[in-house]
């Protein structure tokens, strides 16, 4: 089984552990029983190759994410518990837009290779030459950062949605997205790290044929990367005129995100009249007063939580 389905298959073990957490021995076994044979059945069916094998361990990422409402769901109707819970509204707005700076640098962190033709042999030598330890580290980073952008995404929503119904939506809708391509940036890299061992093992017209392999799929990594980071930067904005208009944060934090969307904006055109190749520094510095926004809006929310709001209450019984 390689890296790629090796990881997978992990994560999905992982989040079975955690949404049984609790239940009966009994069923929790009997659940993990039938996660085991269903991965199992995919193993088997898997077809083989570097490339589709990778397909094939995206593919269980994506039925993970897209199966976790239902787990949750299966979880409630297991067992119906009573959690009441009382915490300002603040502190949670603001613990979330702090976790989202770190989650936005991990995921960023998954691009960044040399592409070029002439400097990509040399890239894919020095991923090989990365040891396993270094490889399974970054690749759990990653992928536990994909799964903190969605519940980041249900956090939000779960928080905002009473306030600002449609801003939540959207900024909810933003990090799941961010989210999903975080794990498919994940997937990928893991892949491409798989090609590079290939491409150094091997020689001659096989070794060309995967360095060209390697490097579509490192652009393809980068490309999307740039969308989830697109996505997180959409959130953002959402969340930022929401704190504007209920007066969460001071009125002049908005200039901040303001900044971004103008440098943004800005670097567009320019590139587009001028034809500069301005796209490293107007996404520094767009991120970069995002970045600096949910710093000091998070750290405002969470220390600073007004006394005059009434704090979240989360009640959920099952019967």
């Amino acid at each position: 089984m390689m890296r790629t389905t090796l990881a997978a298959a992990g994560v999905t073990r992982w989040w079975t552990r955690c949404y049984t957490l609790g239940l009966s021995r009994d069923a929790r076994e009997l659940r993990r029983d039938e996660i085991e044979s269903d991965l199992w059945e995919h193993e088997r069916d898997a077809p083989r190759g570097v490339v589709s094998r990778a397909a094939f361990g995206l593919s269980v990422l994506s039925r993970l994410v897209r199966g976790m409402p239902a787990d949750v769901f299966w979880r409630f109707e297991m067992e119906g518990p009573k959690v009441e819970i009382n915490i300002p509204f603040e502190r949670i707005a603001g613990g979330l837009l702090l976790a989202m700076v770190a989650l936005m640098l991990i995921t960023g962190g998954i691009s960044g290779y040399d592409t070029s033709q002439e400097g990509f042999g040399d890239e894919l030598r020095r991923l090989a030459a990365l040891d396993s330890f270094e490889d399974n580290a970054n690749a759990a980073i990653r992928l536990i950062s994909g799964l903190g952008l969605i519940g980041a995404a249900a956090g939000f929503y779960v928080a905002l949605r009473e306030r600002g119904p449609v801003l939540a939506t959207i900024a909810a809708f933003g990090l799941v997205a961010a989210g999903v391509l975080a794990l498919a940036a994940a997937a990928l890299q893991m892949a491409f790290v798989e090609l590079a061992e290939e491409y150094v093992a091997s020689s001659g017209a096989h070794q060309e044929q995967v360095r060209v392999t390697a490097r579509g799929v490192a652009l393809v990594v980068q490309g999307t990367v740039g969308g989830a980071l697109m996505a997180i930067l959409a959130s953002g904005y959402a969340l930022a005129v929401l704190t504007v208009r209920e007066r969460l944060v001071p009125r002049r934090l908005i200039a901040l995100p303001v900044l971004s969307v103008a440098v943004f904006i800005g670097g567009g055109i320019y590139r587009a009249a001028a034809g500069g190749n301005a796209s490293w520094i107007v996404l520094m510095s767009g991120v970069g007063a995002m970045v600096l926004w949910l710093v000091i809006a998070g750290a405002w929310l969470l220390f600073t939580p007004s006394e005059k709001r009434a704090p979240v209450q989360i009640l959920s019984q099952a019967s």
